[in-house]
């Protein structure tokens, strides 16, 4: 069973901001995980969600396992991002 994708609108305007190359490898990796995310991502210490790393981006996702659906919260670099999201969740 394939999981539903939902793209935020903070994730939306980061994506746009990237590279196109690194947006569309980002995009081809939360495609792929959609059959079966919790093997691809590791769930976060201080806030419940997910992380899912491509290259040095990392996407930040809350994954319903009842709904089968992911939504992708935020992305960034793996040197900002996570300084982000505790700003958001805190």
């Amino acid at each position: 069973m394939s999981y539903t994708v939902t793209w935020s609108i903070r994730s939306k305007k980061r994506l746009n901001k990237l590279e196109q190359k690194i947006a569309i490898s980002i995009i081809k990796k939360v495609e792929e995980i959609k059959t079966n995310p919790l093997h691809f991502l590791d769930k976060l210490t201080k806030i419940k969600a997910f992380k899912l790393r491509v290259g040095d981006y990392r996407v930040i996702i809350d994954l319903n396992e009842n709904e089968k659906s992911l939504v992708v919260l935020t992305l960034g670099h793996r040197k900002d991002v996570y300084k982000e999201i505790g700003k958001l969740f805190s």
